[in-house]
């Protein structure tokens, strides 16, 4: 403790007025001794200008200082009013954005007066007019008051004057009633004063001034219900210049006074302020869309521990609503309500990429009710004062919004030790107690103290008072009442704005805080307490996807293109740079909040020198010695016991705070660090916790000791060493401070400090409500090289918005193909860099889409690069455009996930190409058939020669005369081109007619007739209706020296009919019983109601009644039809066979008729066998390639026929006029081609079978 102006005036060994330097905070100040003039804040009460500078007439002389011109300086002096000060100077240098120092500035100035009445008392008896002694009477600087020093005359300061400035003297009085002593100074020659029986006047002295100021305030403007800055100060300010140097000075307040009866409870308010984000749908949001709309909602808590005692006493009390009287009853309503005052809340509207609204009704005006919300319902006001405003407005500025709450009361602390909701001193409101300043006389209690001199029976200890004996009664439910609360009590705003992103990413400041203002129930100056700054990080992707297509000038007919995609993020990367040095990111929820900082000064001032340390650091010029806690008290703390300590290196100091909003105690609160993210050897070289609030005496940032105060919470700290604190509790905050000694061989880079938070939630009864559960921001921490100035020479890059790439599907259309491969680079790109690029990427083709695979590019953009460009190689085909322009694609679609898992899509313009050159269309259609004109219906005979004609135009339609033109066709399989008919300029190779037409001008068309027959030998189950398969062209420009040719996939059809029978066979199923089949083929165009049947023949003679048929109603070109049915054998002496047939009334004019039915071989009935034939031999059999059928004839025939079938009943081979003469008869066969299996031979007569059995072939 430094003791300056040891000044005793009165002589009692102690200093009448000293400064305690301990508990001046930060360190680092200058302290000089200077002597003002006062100029009375209070003073335009008196004069009603506010704006005068009226200083204080000290000496009571009637002489003040003057101030002529208003600037705050005396003009004219008065040096018998100026006093002594101390006058206290912080260098605080520069001080980054989002910077705040806590706890407080703050100093004690200690005051022990002299006392005026024993001064008057003193200065009488040394001139012989008081006749008895006065108790603890005094002489101005003299020990011994019968040895005064009459030459000493300051005690003349502190006496009153009459209007020729002579001192008053006056007969001092002294007075006693009951337990009361006093006295008075009355004049009693020129006053009716008569004394009393127990009055005795002891001397004429002279009269002390009546006023005396205690503890002197050198604040500024008194604040008002309006305005929480003073609006002058000449004693007490900040001067600064802003980063636009703009000089400029702002008052503070350091100081508070107070006056009470009792004993200062030291009790205090808190502010906490949380911030949520939802979507406009009421999603919660981690953070702002950076693009978009979103709502926010502020929860502020104001909150006191000022308890129910304390509050019914000398609180507040309100007109509406009065909680005292519907608690107590109309007869106390008088009493006090609560901690009574007004809230502003600042959001700023937002510059350069963002902006914030708040919500307003359909006329325009703002909407209160939805912007505020105090206790979840409309404001309502509390009472009716000239002095404050009764309903909620909104300041609209150039940049901010103020939101003004005129009238809020903070309830009482609940003090509730049996948890059952009701308040203690509502239950104990019978207890009687007395304090060490005498009993309490006050509203609050039923009856006084002296009532009850015998109680407690036995002695009682209370947290405050200590062990009481009397003047206590414990009331009705037999325990007493203390003053110990067990949760703050608070009042809770929620106000709400609506942001909208548009571009801007990052930390966005979303509220500059808010201040209440509320007032001291004990008198004095008004708690003006602020919250901090908020702010909300803002991702996103601006990615923007542009599709071109290269060249965009294609030759007629088929070219080679590339479809070049470009994607970019327009807002990628960001630079580390002022915007994030210092580096502050929040994280909100309804009942927390959690920000991180990087880049500051120490908060607590526990390091030295008190530098900042950036979040930029230079690893080889950032380089500081620093000492580590340097007034650590090592004697009264063993957890200091290794420090003072001095470290050397590259240090960053990370800030989290975490605010309370909630309803519960948080308890054993633990923020941890991790240091796995490739920082090195980074290590944590110290680590506390703050616990900001008002500082009290004896709080010693030495030993991280606490001062005593009342109602402090067990285990409550202001510094603690470590990452842990004991408690937070509501509407409270706490900052976790963490001193990173970096790895001094980190590369240039941001690197990143991950935290998680730990503790349990406790309600103040002891119910656990779970765990903590919120995410809290990681840091940043950017190396980079700096110059000597200190200036950065490249800001390293950062990436605050990262998507997961996953495919682009293009819209394609008919006149565009991909080569199935695609190839990307991160440099611009041509067509020709195609071939040399590494890097490819898989397309693949699906209704009409293709799509470009993107999973192997994955997350982007990166630091590296933020843009990227694909070529997309492929086929176009302009042949049959018809405009000047030839679409390619409807248009890209990008899929993608965003930074917070959400799938989204970007799209790009569809594309098109412009085709130029020469464009020789061909028109190749069918002409006539037999001479008859198609137009005119198509007529011909069946198994008559078929005639077609098709007609060749050939027209050119580009800009460009076609030279060197040829056309080349391709003719169907069973037409044949009459090569007669063909002109000079066609030759025929094969199947392929070509004819050189030349050179055709622009807009020139030729036009020939080509002729063909239709085959005779045709094979089964073909189509005979392709007249010509296809026709290409080919020739060259002269505008685009390229060679053009196309070819066209239209088919000529010849509208013919022919239906054929494919097969017919048949299975034995039993004894006397087959399945027989038979398919029929339409080898000509599509027909309709065509009969398909199946007939038996028996001995060879006519087919008469179908055993099954089928009417096909509509027959597709090229269908095959199949049908069957089971036939019970007959036992007739007959041969037997089956015929199918399609077609058979020749309803449809065909081709040819000759394919409409098909017959199985011989059926094996149940006749006997012909007694003409005496023996037929196989020989060998089984047979290879080679067998023998060898048979005896009884007499000759006329003709004799074998038929071999499969046993399907399938003819495979027929031999017609067999030898047939009587006696041994033998035919041979070479049946290569005949696969391995079991076959039946039937040997027969004009339709009667003689013999059938099997063979083998193997």
């Amino acid at each position: 403790m430094l003791q300056i102006l040891n000044y005793d005036f009165d002589s009692d060994g102690k200093p009448d007025a000293w400064l305690d330097t301990a508990s001046i905070y930060p360190k680092g100040y200058i302290l000089e001794e200077d002597s003002v003039y006062w100029s009375n804040p209070w003073s335009y009460l008196k004069t009603g200008n506010i704006d005068e500078h009226i200083f204080e007439d000290i000496d009571h002389d009637g002489k003040r200082a003057l101030d002529t011109d208003n600037d705050g300086i005396v003009d004219i002096e008065e040096p018998g009013d100026k006093m002594r000060v101390w006058k206290i100077t912080w260098n605080i240098n520069t001080v980054a954005g989002y910077e705040y120092y806590e706890p407080y500035c703050y100093y004690e100035l200690w005051l022990d007066p002299p006392k005026p009445v024993e001064l008057a008392a003193g200065v009488a008896y040394s001139q012989d007019s008081l006749h008895t002694a006065f108790n603890g009477m005094f002489y101005p600087n003299t020990h011994d008051i019968n040895d005064a020093n009459q030459a000493d005359t300051t005690w003349t300061y502190w006496m009153e004057r009459d209007d020729n400035g002579k001192i008053i003297w006056k007969e001092l009085v002294l007075q006693s009633l009951n337990n009361y002593e006093g006295y008075t100074f009355v004049d009693t020659a020129s006053t009716n004063f008569r004394l009393q029986p127990s009055d005795k006047v002891i001397g004429r002295a002279p009269q002390p001034h009546n006023e005396f100021i205690a503890v002197v305030s050198l604040g500024g403007e008194e604040i008002d219900m309006n305005h929480w800055i003073p609006k002058k100060s000449l004693y007490s300010n900040v001067d600064y210049k802003t980063i636009f140097n703009e000089e400029k000075t702002t008052p503070i307040r350091t100081t508070y006074t107070y006056y009470a009866p009792l004993p200062n409870p030291l009790q205090f308010e808190y502010l906490t302020d949380c911030f949520s984000i939802f979507d406009t749908l009421g999603n919660k949001l981690e953070s702002l869309p950076h693009r978009g709309k979103a709502e926010l909602q502020f929860d502020i808590n104001a909150s006191t521990e000022y308890t129910y005692y304390w509050i019914r006493g000398v609180g507040h009390d309100v007109d509406y609503n009065d909680p005292s009287e519907l608690a107590e009853g109309a007869e106390n309503e008088a009493m006090g309500d609560g901690v009574f005052g007004y809230f502003v809340y600042e959001i700023p509207k937002g510059l350069g990429g963002y902006s914030i609204t708040l919500p307003k009704n359909e006329d325009g005006s703002y909407n209160i009710n939805e912007i505020v919300q105090v206790n979840g319902k409309n404001f309502e006001k509390w009472l009716d004062n000239p002095n404050t405003s009764n309903e909620v407005q909104v300041w609209d500025g150039p940049m901010s919004y103020k939101i003004y709450i005129p009238q809020i009361l903070i309830p009482p602390a609940l003090d509730d030790d049996n948890n059952d909701g009701i308040d203690d001193w509502i239950d104990d409101r019978g207890d009687r107690f007395s304090s060490k300043t005498g009993f309490l006389h006050d509203a609050f209690m039923f009856d006084n103290g002296e009532a009850w001199l015998d109680y407690p029976a036995e002695t009682h200890y209370d947290n405050l008072q200590g062990n009481v004996d009397s003047g206590w009664y414990f009331g009705a439910d037999k325990t007493f009442g203390d003053d110990v609360f067990e949760t703050l009590g608070k009042t809770h705003f929620t106000i709400k704005a609506l942001f909208e992103g548009k571009g801007r990413e990052g930390n966005l400041e979303l509220s500059k805080g808010g201040t209440l203002v509320v007032e001291e129930i004990f008198g004095g100056s008004p708690w003006v307490i602020s919250s901090h700054v908020l702010s909300g990080k803002a991702e996103g992707s601006d990615l923007e996807l542009t599709s071109s297509v290269q060249p965009t000038i294609v030759k007629v007919g088929i070219d080679t293109v590339f479809i070049k995609h470009k994607l970019i993020d327009k807002n990628e990367p960001h630079r580390f740079n002022i915007n994030f040095d210092p580096y502050h990111e929040s994280i909100g929820a309804t009942d927390a909040n959690f920000t991180t900082l990087v880049g500051t000064k120490d908060p607590c001032n526990l390091l030295e020198p008190a530098i900042a340390l950036p979040a930029i650091i230079d690893l080889k010029k950032d380089v500081h010695t620093l000492t580590l806690i340097p007034g650590a008290d090592t004697l009264n703390s063993s957890e200091l016991s290794n420090f003072p300590k001095s470290v050397s290196g590259s240090f960053v100091e990370i800030r989290v705070e975490v605010s309370n909003g909630s309803n519960d105690n948080w308890e054993d609160v633990q923020i941890t660090p991790s240091l796995q993210n490739n920082l090195g050897s980074t290590k944590i070289e110290l680590q506390y916790v703050a616990y900001p609030r008002p500082l009290v005496p004896n709080d010693n940032f030495g030993s991280f000791s606490t001062g005593w105060r009342f109602n402090q919470p067990e285990g409550e700290v202001v510094v603690q060493l470590g990452n842990q604190i004991p408690t937070i509790q509501p509407t409270r905050r706490a900052y976790f401070i963490f001193l990173l000694k970096l790895d001094n061989s980190l590369e240039n880079g941001i690197y990143t400090v991950d935290f998680t938070v730990s503790g349990k939630k406790v309600y103040y009864t002891g119910t656990q409500n779970g765990d903590l559960s919120y995410s809290v921001p990681s840091a940043k921490i950017c190396i980079a090289e700096k110059h000597a100035n200190g200036m950065v020479k490249d800001f390293e890059k950062i990436i605050l918005g990262q998507t997961i790439l996953k495919n682009i599907e293009v819209s394609t259309l008919p006149a565009f193909t991909s080569l199935g491969e695609s190839k990307w680079s991160i440099a611009d790109i041509s067509p020709v860099d195609y071939k040399n690029l590494k890097d490819t990427l898989t397309v693949s083709r699906k209704d009409g889409k293709e799509t470009i695979n993107l999973a192997s590019i994955g997350a982007f953009p990166t630091k590296n690069y933020s843009e990227i460009y694909i070529l997309q190689p492929g086929i176009v085909d302009s042949y049959n455009a018809t405009e000047a322009t030839l679409k390619l694609t409807n248009g890209q679609i990008l899929n993608y996930e965003t930074y917070d898992g959400k799938d989204s899509i970007l799209e790009s313009d569809a594309l098109s190409v412009t085709p130029i050159g020469p464009k020789v269309k061909i028109s190749h259609t069918i002409y006539s058939i037999n001479g008859k004109l198609v137009t005119e219906g198509i007529e011909y005979e069946s198994d008559k020669p078929i005639y077609a004609s098709t007609l060749l135009t050939v027209q050119n339609t580009g800009a460009d005369i076609s030279r060197n033109t040829v056309v080349e066709i391709l003719t169907g399989a069973y037409f044949d081109v009459i090569k007669d008919s063909l002109p000079e300029n066609t030759t025929v190779q094969g199947k392929t007619i070509q004819i050189n037409i030349g050179d055709l001008i622009q807009g020139e068309e030729k036009q020939m007739y080509l002729y063909y027959i239709l085959s005779t030998t045709i094979p089964k189950s073909v189509d005979i209706t392709v007249l010509v398969n296809q026709s290409d062209i080919e020739y060259t420009g002269t505008v685009i020296d390229q060679n053009f040719k196309f070819a066209s996939k239209n088919q000529i059809i010849a509208s013919l009919y022919d239906f054929e029978i494919q097969e017919i066979s048949y299975t034995q199923i039993a004894d006397n019983k087959v399945l027989v089949s038979a398919k029929a083929f339409n080898k000509g165009i599509d027909a309709e109601n065509v009969w398909f049947r199946i007939y038996p023949i028996f001995g060879g003679g006519a087919h008469e009644f179908a055993i099954v048929e089928e009417k096909i109603a509509d027959w597709k070109a090229g269908e095959v039809i199949s049908i069957e049915t089971e036939y019970t054998l007959p036992g007739v002496d007959k041969s037997l066979e089956m015929i199918a047939k399609i077609d058979d009334q020749y309803n449809t004019i065909e081709t040819t008729e000759k394919n409409n039915s098909e017959k199985t071989g011989f059926i094996l009935t149940s006749l006997s066998e012909n007694s003409n034939l005496t023996e037929v031999k196989v020989n060998p059999n089984p047979c290879n390639e080679y067998v023998e059928f060898i048979y005896n004839l009884e007499s000759n025939y006329d003709a004799i026929e074998i038929i071999i079938t499969n046993a399907q009943g399938v003819i495979v081979k027929e031999f017609e006029k067999c030898p047939a003469s009587k006696g041994a008869n033998k035919l041979s066969w070479f049946n290569i081609n005949l696969p391995s299996g079991v076959y039946f031979y039937h040997l027969s007569s004009e339709y009667q079978l003689i013999k059938s059995d099997t063979f083998i072939k193997k």
